[in-house]
This record gives structure tokens, sequence and C-alpha cells, in this order.
């Protein structure tokens, strides 16, 4: 297993901007599946008619792999994912954003930690030190019980109490 600890200083702006990490992998005909509960979904799969194509949710880990070997991904502060490219928040269709409607996996996946998009009725910036931590497992051909098993072993490490 490779840890991996990104740390950012983060200014306060108030413009518009967001905070990505971006996992550039080089992987043939890759499926991502997105580890919910003891099971997953994908991109293209398992998903309902009109939801959300643009991010991905990830309550424990992500894999991208097709049936040789890939990696599986934990991050215990990265709950969403884009995949593929980097979504263009831009209003284009009569000055509304265009989400996607189809989902298509790629070894590209970048994780989506913060941003300021949207008018809201409090202070619009985030500042100040945040880590992000990312525990990547190489693998072969894909499987869910090791998927899980890691982000148990990442998520919920084994506590040693000392008795009296």
């Amino acid at each position: 297993m490779v840890q991996l600890s990104v740390t950012i200083d983060k200014k306060p702006v108030r413009k518009k901007e967001a905070t990505h990490i971006a996992f550039p992998f080089s992987i043939p005909n890759p499926e991502v599946k997105f580890g919910v509960g003891s099971s997953y979904y994908t991109p293209e799969k398992f998903t309902l008619p009109g939801s959300n194509k643009d991010f991905y949710s990830v309550q424990r880990w992500l894999d991208i792999s097709n049936s040789e070997g890939g990696v599986t991904i934990v991050s215990p502060q990265g709950a969403l994912w884009e995949v593929g490219r980097l979504i263009n928040e831009e209003k284009t269709e009569n000055g509304f954003k265009k989400w996607e409607t189809e989902g298509r996996s790629s070894s590209d996946v970048f994780c989506y930690f913060m941003n300021n998009y949207w008018h809201t009725n409090y202070k619009a910036d985030q500042e100040g030190r945040v880590r992000f931590d990312f525990y990547l497992q190489f693998h072969g051909p894909f499987d869910l019980k090791k998927a899980n098993e890691l982000s148990y072993l990442v998520t919920e490490p084994l506590l040693v109490v000392e008795g009296r």
C-alpha cells in the first residue's frame, strides 16, 4: 500500500475557484467502481435514471481496473470525485449549467475537495492548512472483498487499549 498525503495552505479567495487533486493512471479499458456499503456502482451501471453524472459520491473507496489489474484508492477526506475530466461549472445553456447525461469510466480521476462557486448567505471562501490523505493499493483483477478490507483498514484501524 502507498500512502500519499497532500497539505494545502489555502488562501482566502472570494472569486470562483475549486480545489482538485488529479490521479492520471494508464490503465487500458478501465472500469471505475465506487464503493458504497458492501457493494459498488460504476459511472455506467447501477445509477438511477437522471442521477448526477458530473460528480460521483464515494463512501469508502474507488477502484480503477480492467481484467488484468488496477488500483484501489481510499481517501477518508475525499467523498466527491470526477471521472475522465474536470467538470466545467460555466453556465452555457441559456444561463444554465448543462449536466452530463451519461457516465463513462476512465483511468483519469479527480478528487474534488472544495469550491466557492455558489452565491450563499455565508462567507464564500475557505482558508487555512488542510490535509488530504490517499491510500493506493495496486492489485491484479478486482476483488470486492479486498477493496472493502482496505477501506476498513484505513478508516477504522485497530485500536489497542491497555487494560489495568
